[in-house]
């Protein structure tokens, strides 16, 4: 049986509206009401990385660029944005 582990984050504002887990790097990406997204690093439970919209985030992703990894934001703001 796994083990579940809870703790709370804390940084947003606002309600959270969605959240992309990244199992390699122990990564999570939140979006929130508050107009922000923040990377979290849940070995330590700190925000590592937190970007600012002019709306509402309602979607977030981790992607894989020609080049290098990304953050894909989606809301009012814009139909996609990466970062």
């Amino acid at each position: 049986m796994a083990k579940i582990v809870s703790f709370t984050l804390k940084g947003h504002k606002s309600s959270v509206n969605c959240l992309s887990y990244q199992n390699e790097t122990s990564l999570l990406l939140s979006g929130s009401d508050d107009t922000t997204a923040r990377l979290w690093d849940l070995r330590t439970s700190k925000a590592s990385l937190c970007i600012r919209t002019d709306s509402p985030v309602t979607s977030v992703a981790f992607g894989k660029g020609p080049s290098k990894e990304e953050i894909v934001l989606s809301g009012p703001f814009a139909k996609n944005s990466s970062v």
